[in-house]
């Protein structure tokens, strides 16, 4: 192996040994995502219940759009407190997530958790408040970032 080689193959190791800070942007793909999903569900009430009457269809659309807003409070305006800003990951391959209330230190991702090309689900384990699921599209963070976060759930499995 060079020299040069030799650099190259440590900057890779340490690339991934370096802290890595996410910073969560807004995601069409997920606005799109929530909105595909509560459309066709309100679709599908209005068009296969047709027998109901008036108020229990307005219920029913209401309890709908109730959690479509819910949804896009904590994964679009990151306004509620179980929202996820941002999420840490140290050198050491601790954890932690900043929430729009509080930070959770030494949080540990499940096995449970899941990453393609596209999407990535992470599930923590919180210690003061259980089990919590983490998001992330490819849009959401930098290619790099993104590429960096697969590995080291890969690595953390």
């Amino acid at each position: 192996m060079t020299v040069a080689e030799e650099k190259t193959s440590q900057n890779k190791v340490n690339t991934f040994n370096q802290p890595l800070k996410l910073c969560f942007k807004s995601s069409r793909i997920i606005v799109a995502m929530i909105s595909i999903v509560h459309l066709v569900v309100a679709l599908i009430i209005v068009f296969m219940t047709q027998s109901l009457t008036v108020l229990v269809l307005l219920f029913l659309l209401t309890v709908i759009a109730s959690s479509y807003y819910y949804f896009y409070c904590r994964h679009i305006s990151r306004t509620l407190s179980k929202s996820i800003l941002e999420l840490h990951i140290s050198s050491s391959g601790d954890w932690s997530l900043v929430t729009f209330v509080e930070k959770y230190n030494n949080v540990t991702p499940l096995n449970s958790s899941f990453s393609s090309q596209h999407l990535i689900i992470i599930n923590f384990s919180i210690f003061s408040i259980g089990k919590h699921t983490v998001l992330v599209t490819k849009d959401m963070i930098s290619k790099d970032e993104f590429r960096r976060l697969r590995v080291r759930l890969k690595i953390k499995q």
